[in-house]
């Protein structure tokens, strides 16, 4: 069985060209260098005076590098060619497996996100009795309560781009009660970790907040 996906070669026509360019380079250092030693014609010693020997040797060593240099490039080069075939490879088979739509949806969502989220905590109360914005208290009915939520995590930016994209919650605005008004958010307090000592810390209520909530439903922040 032959693997599905393997890093080849470059072709011979490059190995052998590369090679060819180390190996010239390797013979004029050291031609450069036997010539500059050689004292026997009085035409050689003239010539090392004048610096062409030492200009024959940087043409060697310029050679040499260009060739080792050219052989990396070409390696890296097929090696990202490879890796990209693998990838799409590897994306082929699991939009096969679950359906186009659903591993794109991952991707996007789980591979590809910008936050990491940790440390989550949920706190849920249930009242009975609840007062609306003009102070008055409402009983609910024997089948109804009012659900608080509160929600808490700590938030990783995966990337320098994660830092201006904004910050993001929405309600569930088909609920919606007028007279309770309510779902609402009632308080979002941001820290920032500074330093590895130090915090930052900014809350946002009342008046203040509503400022950063759209049609009463989506509360949205710049994360910067």
């Amino acid at each position: 069985m032959s693997p599905i996906l393997s890093i080849g070669l470059a072709p011979r026509e490059v190995l052998f060209a590369i090679a060819g360019v180390v190996i010239t380079g390797v013979v004029v250092i050291g031609l450069a260098s036997l010539l500059k030693n050689w004292r026997a014609q009085q035409m050689i010693k003239k010539l090392g005076e004048l610096g062409v020997w030492e200009g024959l040797r940087d043409l060697g060593i310029a050679l040499v590098v260009a060739g080792i240099v050219s052989g990396i490039y070409e390696w890296s080069t097929r090696s990202i060619e490879e890796n990209k075939k693998a990838v799409d490879l590897f994306n082929t088979i699991n939009a096969y497996f679950v359906g186009e739509p659903v591993w794109n949806e991952y991707r996007e969502e789980v591979l590809r996100a910008p936050f990491l989220r940790r440390n989550i905590e949920i706190r849920l109360r249930i009242f009975r009795e609840w007062q609306s914005d003009k102070g008055e208290k409402v009983t609910m009915p024997p089948y109804r309560a009012v659900l608080w939520m509160e929600y808490a995590y700590d938030l990783y930016p995966l990337s320098k781009e994660s830092w201006s994209i904004p910050l993001q919650h929405d309600l569930d605005y088909e609920m919606y009660d007028n007279t309770l008004n309510i779902p609402r958010f009632e308080l979002v307090r941001l820290t920032r970790q500074v330093s590895q000592w130090k915090t930052q810390t900014r809350t946002l209520e009342r008046d203040e907040l509503k400022s950063y909530v759209e049609n009463n439903r989506t509360f949205k922040i710049k994360s910067s």
